[in-house]
């Protein structure tokens, strides 16, 4: 759900996965997308955590230098410089045409650049020439690659490789950040954000550096306050504040101050306004953002592991994937039960049903006679109970086997000892 205040409308979309029999063309591009992408250059941006180091910034003249500290928000911070911090853009380019290539550099030159300080190296790798001097454009393995020397790892191609030349032109815009850090803020990276940032890091090339960047490279602490030049008289600057509302109250949130300082949400809280007008969920699912397939692979992904997928959680137990362990008491005598009054409800003749689970057809077993003209509630109920007690029953003889053998296997491996 987003909500955007100025216009007074609320977006929202159900990320659902699609059943297995979906029809597979729902997931095909339409050909406007896949012409705009053929026409716009591949970007991708990110932050190059490798080169990134921290040290504490300093205070006092020198000679008497020392550990800079400040208060934010009534809370002591350790002050940080972040340097060797850059903002790397690539661009591929090599299949745009000439006239696609000059827009696009028409769109994305804009005089900001010279102030963001922003460097670019092209990377472009021509055609080999043929034999009588000119440039074979149509090729597809310009290098002359052979496909034993393509599927042997021992080779080494360098910067030789199959398909069209590859044109790439690199941004590099570096600058120096500052972070102030507390040990014993109320949020924690650690038991906040890390955990959403490990479940997205399964499916995500990204999100693990940003795991690995935080686990080993940030210093401890949370960071109250972030400040990040814009350009080189400019800077832009992040300051939490207000956490849990206990500075200022807000609605819908109460404050917990003991053991720990935490607060409770009321769900009402992501209810839209009454007065906002509501969109969204009327487009195709292919048009879906890839943030949220992203997130939706992951939730799948962490259900599937669990064993519960076609369960209804919600986030935070998806991301505590203990809380999802089947079999706990209360779930297991609803299903016991649920299975009791479906077989109730069959006929003790009728054979059963081909979509069931071959896990309940193996576990079958004749139901107690139900005499003609019971056919009510009572009945139901006597049976369901009947059926709860042969399942108890084989369950406590089946851990008792299970316990029996574990005792033999261990007394045997005294024995080998």
């Amino acid at each position: 759900m987003e909500i955007d205040h100025d216009s007074k409308g609320v977006y929202s979309e159900t990320i659902r996965s699609l059943p297995a029999t979906a029809d597979s063309s729902l997931m095909v591009p339409s050909e406007e997308a896949v012409a705009a992408r053929l026409t716009s250059p591949v970007v991708t941006t990110y932050i190059d955590t490798n080169r990134i180091s921290f040290e504490r910034s300093k205070s006092g003249i020198w000679g008497w230098r020392s550990d800079k500290a400040e208060s934010v928000n009534g809370y002591d911070c350790k002050v940080f410089s972040a340097n060797n911090v850059e903002l790397v853009t690539k661009s591929r380019t090599e299949h745009l045409t000439k006239q696609d290539k000059e827009r696009s550099k028409k769109v994305n030159k804009t005089p900001l650049e010279t102030f963001l300080g922003a460097t670019e190296e092209q990377a472009i790798q021509h055609a080999g020439a043929g034999i009588n001097g000119t440039t074979n454009t149509v090729s597809y393995n310009p290098s002359s690659i052979t496909p034993e020397e393509y599927f042997n790892s021992l080779v080494e191609l360098g910067e030789r490789d199959i398909g069209r030349p590859m044109e790439q032109a690199t941004k590099i815009q570096k600058f120096k950040a500052t972070l102030w850090l507390c040990e014993d803020y109320p949020l924690s990276l650690q038991e906040q954000v890390l955990p959403i940032i490990d479940l997205m890091a399964t499916s995500n090339a990204h999100f693990a550096k940003l795991r690995d960047f935080i686990t080993l490279q940030l210093p401890s602490g949370f960071p109250v306050k972030i400040e990040i030049p814009l350009f080189h008289v400019l800077n832009a600057r992040v300051t939490f504040g207000n956490i849990f509302g206990s500075v200022t109250p807000a609605d819908l949130v109460t404050l917990i101050q003991e053991p720990e300082m935490a607060c409770i949400v009321d769900e009402r809280i992501f209810d839209p306004p009454v007065a906002y007008h509501t969109s969204g969920d009327t487009h195709h699912e292919r048009l879906r953002d890839e943030d949220d397939e992203l997130l939706q692979f992951a939730i799948q992904q962490s259900l599937a592991q669990s064993g519960s997928e076609e369960d209804q959680v919600t986030f935070w137990e998806a991301l505590n994937r203990s809380n999802l362990t089947p079999g706990n008491g209360t779930e297991e005598s609803d299903r016991q039960m649920q299975r009791a009054i479906a077989a109730s409800l069959t006929a003790p003749g009728d054979p059963a049903e081909p979509g069931g689970p071959p896990g309940e057809q193996s576990r079958s077993r004749p139901l107690p006679h139900l005499p003609r003209g019971l056919e009510d509630d009572d009945a139901q109920l006597q049976l369901a109970l009947q059926l709860s007690q042969q399942e108890a029953q084989e369950a406590t003889e089946q851990q008792r086997q299970e316990e029996e053998e574990l005792e033999r296997i261990l007394k045997l491996s005294m024995m080998e000892k």
